[in-house]
Parts: structure tokens; sequence; C-alpha cells
């Protein structure tokens, strides 16, 4: 819903949207293409979408603070703490990563300190923030792949990746779409707050 809201506070959650899905969406792609990833390829790959999540969700929540519209309220603490999981999980994921089920266990205690605060997030700020829903889904999204990461982590890395990658398409996609649904409605926004020519 996005009705209620300025352009300019429309346009300063698009950009980092989009590049958050960009993000999103190469992880989903190099988990496809990369047919038999060894575990060092993996784990980097992983660590590097957990960092690329963290500063996608702390620049949400940066360039959303100076619109008091886009205000989570007490749930902005949240959205920031989100994010510097998201950066420590992709450190833990190096350090601790060294075996597949080590690695496991850190990916899905990430997906989950990630996902749960979005889906709190979400499902209470889903009418009245324009990301609202999308939070939601990531973060159903999200605390389903940390399940799944679990239940495939004793076959090999590719079992891994392909759980992660299957749900950052899902995530992506709705993420794109968002964000450039966000661009589309600041854009007609300006145009509808311009003073008629005649």
């Amino acid at each position: 819903m996005t009705q209620e809201h300025s352009a300019a506070a429309l346009r300063a959650l698009a950009v980092p949207t989009l590049v958050r899905a960009g993000v999103t969406l190469a992880f989903a792609a190099c988990t496809i293409f990369i047919t038999e990833p060894s575990h060092t390829t993996g784990t980097w790959l992983l660590a590097l979408w957990f960092a690329g999540t963290g500063l996608g969700i702390l620049w949400t929540e940066r360039r959303g603070s100076g619109h008091e519209s886009l205000s989570l309220g007490a749930l902005d603490a949240s959205q920031r703490s989100t994010g510097y999981l998201a950066l420590l999980g992709a450190v833990a994921t190096i350090a601790f990563g060294g075996s597949l089920t080590g690695l496991s266990l850190v990916v899905s205690l990430v997906l989950v300190l990630i996902g749960l605060p979005e889906l709190w997030v979400g499902s209470t700020r889903r009418g009245s923030h324009p990301l609202g829903r999308d939070w939601l889904l990531t973060g159903l999204v999200g605390t389903g792949a940390a399940i799944g990461v679990l239940l495939v982590s004793g076959i090999d890395m590719h079992a891994v990746l392909g759980v992660t990658g299957g749900s950052a398409i899902i995530s992506g996609v709705f993420l794109l779409i968002s964000g450039l649904t966000l661009r589309h409605d600041a854009r007609q926004r300006e145009v509808s707050a311009r003073p008629d020519d005649a």
C-alpha cells in the first residue's frame, strides 16, 4: 500500500530494494550455473549473499529514516539489528563453515535470524509500509529455507545451495517487482504533483 506515502519516500525505498533484489538474484543464478560447487566456493557464495542482504537491509533502513511515513516505530531498531546480524552471519559462515554440517548449521541460524524479524515486521506493517508485504514474504521464505538447509545438511554442498538458491529466486523476484513498482509509483506521483501547464 503506497497511497499515503510521498514520491520521495517511495523513491527512497526503490533503489536499495532493487539492489537487494539484484544481489539475491545474482546469488540464485550462481547456484544454478555452478553445477559442481566446491565447499570453498559454496561457503563464499553464501557469505557474500548474507553480506549483500545485510547491506541492503541497512541501506533500506537508512534511506527510510528520513521520511516520517516510513517509520516502523518501535521496530526501527529491529530492522537495523537484522542488517547487522546478516553481516555477522557472513563472517560466521566463513569462520565456522569448515565442514558441511557446521556450514549448514550456521546458514540455517543466519536465515532464521534474518527471516523471523522480517516476518514479524512484515506481518505487523503489511498494511501501512510499502515493503510490508515483501518483508512478510522474504521472512517466510527465509525461515522455510532454514528448515530446508537442515534437512539436506547431510547430502552435499550442491543440495545446500539448491535450497538457498531456490529461496533466493522467490525472494529476488518479489523484491525486483516491488522495487520497480515503487519506482513507477514515485514517478506517477511526481507527474501528478506537477502544476498543469495550462
